[in-house]
């Protein structure tokens, strides 16, 4: 995907969020900001070249999608000195992606997880905001 058609699938992620109940949609909070998250860490992939177009990230640390194989591969990232930005979002993508196995696959219901996934989702979208006007002044 283009860095613009991941961010816009966020930004619809982001208002279906908005429409939720922290207690009630705990669980869809969480996966929606991760899901929005990893959209919008793709962005900043693209932008600094460590992916192209052609690849996209499915989680934080495990794998990248190759669209024209339709395949999953793992990355390369310990060959390539990655940018700051991307690290930083990566680590907040992580946070949101490690609530899964107590809120999303347990029994636990919290608000509280609901609002810390959207305080790192809302920081990784600072970090793609710098990208997406850097990428329209490019």
């Amino acid at each position: 995907m283009k860095i613009e058609e991941h961010y816009d699938k966020a930004v619809r992620l982001e208002k279906t969020i908005a429409k939720l109940d922290f207690t009630d949609d705990c669980e869809t909070v969480i996966l929606n900001c991760m899901f929005a998250g990893t959209h919008l860490v793709n962005c900043l992939l693209h932008f600094f070249e460590v992916h192209d177009t052609d690849t996209d990230i499915v989680h934080s640390d495990l794998t990248r999608i190759d669209r024209e194989n339709y395949s999953l591969v793992l990355p390369e990232w310990d060959k390539k000195k990655l940018p700051s930005e991307v690290v930083e979002t990566l680590k907040l993508l992580r946070s949101i992606e490690d609530l899964r196995p107590l809120y999303i696959r347990g029994k636990e219901v919290n608000s509280m997880a609901a609002k810390k996934s959207l305080a790192a989702y809302e920081r990784i979208k600072d970090y793609a905001n710098i990208v997406m006007q850097a990428n329209k002044e490019r």
